[in-house]
């Protein structure tokens, strides 16, 4: 009907335009604060393997003294609470975070003994008092710097305990979660990644080398 007005459309166009932005930036936003956990978590894990390998150092190489330190520097990954701990609440709260912690890290973090090797402990590996095998750590500036026949490296180089974790990281960002997986998966054939990602994980990576503080005895392969 000849001059029937319009509804007015004043504003329109501005909250046509706040909807698509929002739809186009929400994506991004949610990868950045996935991004930001996940550099979270790989500092944390780079020195809970600094933390590990110490505890190594003290204790013969033992990997599984070292896999302890690793449950407890992974601990601040399984805190299940914003408040801020205090003397009163430590104990409730740090008790569960380590439980699962200790099971994180049994399930999903393998730790490696990069160094002393087997053609180490070949090389330089004696009789400890306890009948085990140890290779030397005492009085090593007065010890030979010739090279092993099998691993190439001096009792000097043999005494530094190096270690690499591989740990299967969740991701906890709804919506990001599902993309980035199957953006990673086809980069890597390795199996220990892909047993990662089908948990819905990814895997973080950190390496230490420290000095041993004592003889690393030889614990199998």
């Amino acid at each position: 009907m000849a001059g029937r007005r319009t509804a007015p459309q004043r504003g329109a166009a501005l909250v046509e335009f706040q909807i698509v932005a929002i739809l186009a930036l929400l994506p991004l936003l949610l990868c950045l604060l996935q991004g930001a956990l996940l550099f979270m978590a790989s500092h944390t894990l780079g020195y809970a393997t600094f933390q590990a390998a110490r505890s190594g150092a003290m204790a013969g190489a033992d990997p599984q003294t070292m896999r302890r330190a690793l449950a407890v520097g992974l601990l601040p990954l399984h805190v299940a609470t914003f408040e801020p701990v205090t003397a009163d609440n430590v104990v409730e709260v740090a008790l569960p975070a380590y439980a699962r912690s200790v099971a994180a890290t049994t399930a999903f973090a393998q730790l490696q003994i990069l160094n002393p090797s087997q053609a180490v402990f070949d090389d330089f590996a004696v009789a400890d008092g306890a009948g085990a095998l140890a290779i030397p750590s005492d009085a090593l500036a007065h010890r030979s710097l010739d090279p092993g026949q099998r691993s190439g490296l001096s009792v000097q180089q043999a005494n530094l305990l190096h270690i690499r974790v591989t740990y299967c990281h969740p991701l906890l960002v709804p919506l990001v979660d599902g993309l980035l997986l199957s953006l990673l998966r086809p980069w890597t054939m390795d199996l220990r990644s892909q047993a990662c990602y089908a948990a819905g994980r990814v895997p973080l990576q950190a390496e230490a080398v420290v000095n041993m503080q004592s003889d690393a005895r030889f614990h199998g392969p």
